[in-house]
């Protein structure tokens, strides 16, 4: 009785992590400048370990079990894989969470993402279009391979070489 005790004990102070810690993201998030959820695989991950020691444990605790000197008994094991199983459902929850979560924030990004144009673009260069300081880059091309020149033979902004 004493064993069965402290492993409930056990079960109730360690598993489920993902369930009771994890959050995927609100309802309306999409709608949402900012939101909040576990974007962090690390709860699932404790419960993975979590779920296979369990599991081991209570097939450890089966055998030793079936011998007259163990104050083990089969069915402790039993309860301990079904924990395991438990903890098995806690994994995938917290991994759709996560997973969700993440998917979720990369739709944030996308929705909140704003484009600066590039200050002291010269005229005709494409608007907005970032040019990344290759104008620089082509006035000095003695560095350039004659392949990664072919625009530097062209006349500025006319097409023609």
């Amino acid at each position: 009785m004493h064993n069965n005790l402290a492993v409930l004990s056990l079960v109730l102070t360690t598993s489920g992590c993902s369930f009771a810690l994890v959050q995927g993201p609100p309802e309306g998030h999409e709608s949402m400048a900012y939101f909040a959820c576990t974007e962090d695989r690390a709860w699932p991950i404790a419960d993975v370990l979590y779920a296979g020691w369990a599991g081991l444990f209570g097939i450890a605790v089966m055998l030793a079990g079936t011998s007259n000197a163990s104050e083990w008994g089969p069915e402790d094991g039993l309860g301990l894989i079904a924990i395991s199983g438990l903890s098995g459902i806690a994994v995938k929850k917290g991994f759709e969470k996560v997973s969700a979560c993440r998917r979720a924030k990369l739709e944030e990004a996308q929705r909140n993402r704003t484009f600066v144009p590039p200050s002291g673009g010269r005229a005709g260069s494409g608007g907005g279009v970032p040019h990344w300081g290759l104008d620089s880059q082509r006035s000095n091309s003695a560095w350039l391979s004659p392949s990664a020149t072919c625009s530097t033979r062209l006349d500025r902004g006319t097409g023609r070489e």
